[in-house]
């Protein structure tokens, strides 16, 4: 699957561009995560079958573009 700028918007927000969302998928992916699509197109972080949480998106996002 491509890691658009557009099925990532849940993960980086509307505001990201595809290179951004290559980017972080490469990085999630690189940590152990797993990306699924949801119901609406927009791909979800799963690892160890837990969904990602609110503080472990703000933790891995800082870590990825800072």
């Amino acid at each position: 699957m491509e890691h658009t700028a557009e099925n990532m918007a849940r993960l980086l927000g509307n505001q990201a561009t595809d290179e951004e969302a290559q980017k972080f998928a490469a990085f999630l992916i690189g940590k152990g995560w797993t990306l699924e699509t949801g119901e609406d197109g927009q791909l979800e972080a799963y690892k160890d079958g837990q969904k990602m949480t609110e503080q472990e998106w703000v933790k891995l996002v800082g870590l990825c573009f800072n």
